[in-house]
């Protein structure tokens, strides 16, 4: 059947009565040998008239013509997943952009306007994630393509975000992130605290020593060492003990790492 050509595939469709086997017969033949573009067209839209859009897909994908099979899986019900794949993989990443946005899912159209590598299409991304609140993810993307003062605003919008809802210790690191300026010793403090209600000892130490309170960064210390005892992890328990300058108590974690 490959040897034969356009023509003569038209003229045994056009012997085909009904639309619906003249249909069948083209999506089992798509793909593998040349259909004049008129009987596709009419398999298309009898696919669409039957609101069989998975078909109506597949034999649009067949041929070359992606755009269609978009159309046909945003349909109701809508699959915008697929839609946005197939808009990926043919390179369209703006309808693959559009696509995620219009039916509400932001994370996804802010990650592919990254991997689009397109400065126009990150900018567009950098506009969703203004728009849904995803300040970090725009001032990543906005630093990706050079805007700093746009990742700047962003980055601190982030940090106010963070530090309304008291989440200091995400806002320490965004502050790091963003390289913009130091934290202030009350976030420091503040994230400290955060930490070690959760138990994070060591991390919540160092940052009350950023702070300069290191009379409380040291019981953080210890504190943290007693929870490695518990755990039996001596090596990392010498390695604090060591930071104290507890020589001994050092040592000693040290050799009953060796025994255990």
């Amino acid at each position: 059947m490959n040897s034969q050509n356009e023509a003569e595939i038209g003229n045994y469709l056009s012997l085909i009565l009904s639309d619906k086997a003249c249909a069948s017969v083209i999506l089992r033949i798509a793909g593998k040998v040349p259909i004049p573009s008129s009987y596709v067209d009419k398999a298309m839209e009898h696919l669409k008239n039957e609101k069989d859009f998975f078909s109506l897909a597949r034999l649009a994908l067949d041929v070359g013509r992606p755009e269609r099979a978009i159309e046909a899986y945003l349909m109701e019900p809508a699959h915008p997943d697929l839609a946005a794949k197939i808009a990926e993989d043919s390179g369209d990443y703006k309808k693959g952009i559009e696509i995620w946005d219009s039916f509400g899912y932001p994370d996804r159209a802010i990650s592919l306007a990254g991997r689009s590598n397109s400065p126009d299409l990150i900018k567009l991304g950098v506009q969703i994630a203004e728009r849904n609140k995803r300040y970090l993810d725009g001032a990543r993307l906005a630093r990706k393509i050079g805007d700093e003062e746009n990742s700047r605003i962003l980055y601190t919008k982030e940090v106010e975000s963070c530090i309304e809802s008291k989440r200091y210790a995400e806002a320490v690191g965004i502050i790091e992130e963003a390289g913009i300026n130091e934290p202030s010793p009350e976030i420091l403090t503040q994230a400290g605290l955060e930490l070690k209600i959760k138990k994070h000892y060591e991390e919540a130490a160092k940052l009350f020593a950023k702070a300069g309170s290191h009379d409380e960064a040291r019981e953080l210390y210890i504190k943290q060492i007693e929870l490695f005892e518990t755990e039996r992890k001596f090596d990392d328990a010498s390695v604090l003990a060591d930071i104290l300058g507890m020589k001994d108590r050092a040592e000693a974690y040290r050799a009953i790492q060796k025994l255990i």
